[in-house]
């Protein structure tokens, strides 16, 4: 969540990391539009659907990537979309405080191709020199 965003409307963020809630809870105290949950997304049980989703440079963490852009589609409302930005960086480890965490990229092709498959359409892809940026739509 950014201020940007957060500043114009009512947010949910989903983080498995409890200290990185923490850190944004911290950090947008003076939000009270926030809804901050601690959890896997692809488990948790969202009661409400949503305007926008988006996912920025975090989808290497996600090793089944069609579940979980089938997964976004379901949380959509009919006029919703979807953004999502995938990293360039097609290393296949990341070193964070001394540990080493898989990523599981893919390429930007299948991306869309799944997409597609989860009922979206995508409307508009953007390059960037470091992400590829995917917006999708539900298709009426």
């Amino acid at each position: 969540m950014t201020v940007q965003v957060i500043s114009h409307c009512a947010c949910t963020g989903i983080n498995m990391s409890p200290k990185t809630v923490s850190y944004l809870n911290q950090n947008l105290s003076m939000y009270s539009n926030k809804n901050l949950i601690c959890g896997n997304f692809l488990n948790y049980k969202f009661n409400e659907k949503f305007h926008v989703i988006y996912s920025i440079l975090t989808f290497f963490h996600i090793k089944d990537k069609l579940k979980a852009i089938v997964k976004f589609s379901s949380l959509l409302k009919s006029s919703g979309r979807f953004v999502l930005s995938v990293s360039k960086d097609v290393s296949d480890k990341l070193i964070y405080n001394e540990r080493y965490l898989v990523l599981f990229h893919d390429s930007v092709h299948n991306i869309r191709g799944n997409i597609i498959k989860s009922g979206l359409a995508v409307n508009k892809e953007i390059e960037t020199e470091f992400a590829h940026i995917f917006i999708a739509s539900k298709k009426n």
